[in-house]
């Protein structure tokens, strides 16, 4: 039976603490792809982003799924389905972040902050391996995919999260996500399978980060990584072993998808 797989990156796909997919992992996603299943990603990141990792050029994927759901790509270069962050909600989230002294990185078609880079932006930057953006301004009613505000203060998450209109995701880092509350990964999945005229509830999820919770609710079978939030364990159908531990291709095996 051919299955659809929706891969999470940073902390599934991708070890951050090695910078790179385990063999293992390739090894499976190769032989998913040769058995003919629909394999896609689906990750907080850009498409730009995602590129940067070069986890492009593994297989010849079927879609990506970025920014949270609010971008979805048939192909790397064929958008299917953009929305942007409204205005007066990234002003809020703003005004917020001016009065508690925290760093915002606005991500659009070019990417920047809103403030000088602080140990909170370096620390999610290199946890993720990732390039931290060059320019600093103000934010000017840009189109802006997604917002990341750097803290380790799970209270200025709750705070950010009251503001109507918008979901805060916590990070396995310094940084919190936040996206339109229309949006998530999981919508991004259904948007995609629907072009792809397949049924948009029977797909299988890998992940381990609350910004997965919503794609790993709607799947089939649901597979939380080793390294996964707690919370995510919790309610994920199968808890395989750590990203650096194989744990993608031990699911594959074990349930006979490769």
């Amino acid at each position: 039976m051919k299955e659809t797989f929706f891969f999470d990156l940073d902390g599934t796909l991708i070890d951050p603490a090695q910078n790179a997919v385990p063999i293992s992992t390739i090894n499976a996603l190769k032989r998913l792809k040769q058995q003919g299943h629909f394999c896609a990603v689906a990750t907080g990141r850009s498409l730009p982003s995602l590129k940067e990792s070069n986890i492009h050029t593994i297989i010849d994927w079927d879609g990506f799924v970025c920014s949270n759901g609010q971008q979805v790509f048939l192909d790397e270069k064929t958008v299917l389905y953009q929305h942007y962050l409204d205005p007066a909600l990234i002003k809020k989230v703003v005004d917020y972040a001016n009065k508690h002294h925290l760093n915002i990185q606005f991500q659009a078609e070019h990417s920047f902050l809103l403030r000088e880079v602080d140990e909170f932006t370096k620390t999610a930057h290199g946890f993720f391996h990732e390039p931290i953006p060059t320019t600093i301004k103000n934010y000017e009613n840009e189109n802006i995919e997604m917002l990341m505000v750097y803290t380790d203060n799970d209270e200025h998450f709750k705070q950010l999260n009251k503001i109507e209109g918008l979901i805060v995701y916590p990070g396995q880092s310094t940084y919190c996500d936040i996206v339109s509350s229309t949006s998530s990964k999981h919508v991004g999945i259904v948007e995609l399978l629907k072009a792809k005229f397949k049924d948009p509830h029977d797909y299988i999820a890998f992940g381990d980060s609350t910004n997965d919770q919503e794609m790993l609710d709607h799947a089939k079978h649901s597979i939380a990584m080793g390294n996964a939030n707690s919370e995510l364990k919790k309610t994920a159908d199968i808890i395989t072993r750590s990203v650096q531990h194989d744990g993608i291709y031990s699911a594959c095996m074990i349930y006979n998808w490769i």
